[in-house]
């Protein structure tokens, strides 16, 4: 730290020690959990594949070259 003293995490760490520091982090994790709202949810086959190909690219795209300007 700045002026010496100890970090929240060196203190957590002393008193639980690093097993049960890492757990208790981990379980109050702040910052981005982004795509992690459905984490374990079981999905159907169809769900899937819809996913799979959206990953590759399954989604329309929108073509520029013909659009029409005002």
């Amino acid at each position: 730290m700045a002026n010496g003293g100890k970090t929240a995490w060196e203190h957590t760490v002393e008193k639980y020690g690093i097993i049960r520091a890492k757990e208790i982090y981990a379980d109050n994790k702040i910052g981005n959990t982004s795509g992690s709202g459905n984490k374990g949810k079981v999905l159907s086959i169809e769900t899937k594949l819809k996913i799979a190909a959206n990953h590759k690219g399954g989604r329309k795209k929108i073509s520029t070259d013909n659009a029409d300007v005002l």
